[in-house]
Formats: C-alpha cells, structure tokens, sequence
C-alpha cells in the first residue's frame, strides 16, 4: 500500500512556519552564551539555595555527577574559545 503525500493548504503551512519562526526565537532568548562540557554534553546549572551570595553556584554533568564551580567552569569554556 503506497502512501499518497496531499498537499497542505497554504495557511497551514503558513501556520506551521510561524510556529517554527516562534520556536528558534524562543531558542535564541534561552541561549545565555557557552556552557562547560562533561562527556559531550552540555553541564547543568545549580544554584546553591543555602548560599545567595552564588558563590556555590556550579555546573553538575548529569551523566557522571563531576561537578565544576562556577569560576572554575567559565576558565574552562574561555580556555576551549581560545583554542
């Protein structure tokens, strides 16, 4: 049995790329500048609700639990910028 692909009406597809068109601006808001990596992925943001001052802020790896502060964790990413 073949599939017969119908064509979309034009304000559906119209509807579909505004919706797309609201996603990556959605994405490029969310986007805070580089992040630290552990095991190809992306490091996790913790903020240390007993301490405010965020001097115990850190980036967790959510694979293995390494955890990095935050100052340590910026010198890594600037130190992969430069490479």
């Amino acid at each position: 049995m073949a599939c017969i692909e119908q064509e979309s009406p034009p304000e559906d597809e119209a509807r579909y790329f505004q919706v797309m068109s609201d996603y990556n601006e959605l994405m490029r808001s969310l986007d805070v500048g580089p992040v630290p990596m552990c095991h190809f992925t992306l490091m996790e943001f913790h903020e240390c609700d007993s301490d405010l001052s965020g001097r115990s802020d850190g980036y967790q790896c959510r694979h293995c639990g390494h955890s990095l502060d935050s100052t340590e964790a910026w010198a890594k990413v600037r130190a992969r910028e430069q490479k």
